[in-house]
């Protein structure tokens, strides 16, 4: 049995303060070391930025950086979005936060 992340993992989804938007929330469907699949009902745009915030392993993580790559509106009405990180700091983090609940998990 191989160890995983959970399959889909909360996270709350801000943008820059001059877009004036409310954060939002949705499930980081994958999620790797420089990019993650989103799922919300929040409205996304192509090359949009945000940033997420979310636990990895008890670990709070974020905000996180990251550039809306695409983005599409389903028949129900969620957006799935793909989003690349844009801090190599962060992308560092990340990975030793991943490793790290992957070793608790096996």
């Amino acid at each position: 049995m191989s160890a995983r992340l959970p399959r889909k993992i909360p996270a709350v989804i801000s943008f820059p303060p001059e877009s004036a938007r409310q954060d939002a929330w949705g499930w980081m469907e994958e999620l790797s070391v420089s990019r993650v699949r989103l799922l919300t009902l929040c409205v996304l745009r192509q090359d949009e930025r945000l940033f997420l915030n979310f636990s990895i392993g008890g670990r709070r993580l974020g905000p996180a950086p990251a550039r809306i790559a695409r983005a599409e509106k389903d028949g129900d009405g969620f957006f799935r979005a793909e989003a690349v990180f844009t801090d190599e700091v962060f992308k560092r983090e990340l990975s030793s936060a991943i490793l790290r609940a992957l070793a608790a998990a096996a």
